[in-house]
C-alpha cells in the first residue's frame, strides 16, 4: 500500500528567474529524480489533486497496469468518459497525456526519461504555458519507439479524474486541473471528497496553495 508520505526537496521560488522560467518548468522533473533515487515506486500528484480513494490497495494496482512499463502517464480530459481501453492503447503513439499524476518505477530508462526531458528544455519552453507537460509531449513526439517500449498512458478514469464531469464517485483521484483551484473553492472541493471518505484521515493529506506543482511521494510500507 502507497501509505508512508514525505516532503520533497524543492527549488526555492529565489532560484526562479521569472513566473515562467526554465528553472520553474523543470522544478518538477529534479523533484521526482530526487525522490526515485530514495523509493522504488514514485507517484506524483500536483498540489490540486487528492486521493479521493483511500481503501484501495494503490501500489498493487499500479503495478499491474504497469507490467513491462517503466512510466504510467494518464491520458489528456478531451478523451470521453466511456473511451475503450482498447482505443486508448491503439493511440498510444500519439495519445496526449497530463502531467498531474504520474507513476514512475526506479529504473534505468526512469531517470533517462527525466534527463532527456530536463536537458531538451529549450526545445520545448514555447509550448504549453511553458511547463513540464509541454516538454513530455515534445519527448513522446522525438522519441516514439522508446516511449512506446517503456511508457504506458491509460485512460485519466484510471488515476487522474477531472474535478466536474470527467470525475465519477468511485474513481481513485480528484483533480481540479487548469488553475482552477482557489482558495474560495478548496473547501467544497474537500467536502465533496470527505463525503466519499468518510471515515478516512483527509486531513492528513498536504496542499499548497503557494505553487502549482507539489509532490506527493508514497513509499511501499
Amino acid at each position: 500500500m502507497l501509505d508512508t508520505a514525505i516532503s520533497s526537496p524543492w527549488i526555492p521560488p529565489a532560484q526562479y528567474t521569472g513566473q515562467n522560467s526554465v528553472e520553474q518548468a523543470r522544478s518538477k522533473i529534479l523533484a521526482v529524480k530526487q525522490a526515485l533515487t530514495l523509493f522504488p515506486y514514485v507517484l506524483w500528484l500536483d498540489a490540486d489533486a487528492m486521493f479521493a480513494r483511500f481503501d484501495l490497495p494503490v501500489l498493487h494496482r499500479l503495478l499491474s497496469l504497469s507490467i513491462g512499463k517503466d512510466v504510467l502517464f494518464s491520458s489528456e480530459f478531451d478523451q470521453p468518459r466511456n473511451a475503450t481501453d482498447a482505443s486508448i492503447e491503439a493511440m498510444q503513439a500519439s495519445l496526449r497525456v497530463n502531467s498531474g499524476v504520474i507513476f514512475f518505477k526506479s529504473s534505468e530508462f526512469a531517470f533517462h526519461f527525466l534527463d532527456s526531458v530536463y536537458e531538451e528544455a529549450p526545445n520545448w519552453m514555447h509550448w504549453h504555458k511553458q511547463k513540464e507537460q509541454s516538454g513530455i509531449v515534445y519527448w513522446q513526439q522525438a522519441h516514439t519507439s522508446h516511449w512506446l517500449e517503456h511508457i504506458r498512458v491509460l485512460h485519466y478514469r484510471y488515476f487522474n479524474s477531472l474535478a466536474g464531469e470527467e470525475y465519477q464517485e468511485g474513481d481513485l483521484v480528484y483533480h481540479v486541473a487548469g488553475g482552477l483551484l482557489k482558495l474560495n473553492k478548496f473547501a467544497t472541493v474537500l467536502e465533496k471528497c470527505c463525503k466519499f471518505n468518510c471515515r478516512s484521515k483527509l486531513w492528513k493529506l498536504r496542499f499548497a496553495h503557494e505553487s502549482e506543482c507539489n509532490t506527493a511521494i508514497y513509499k511501499d510500507s
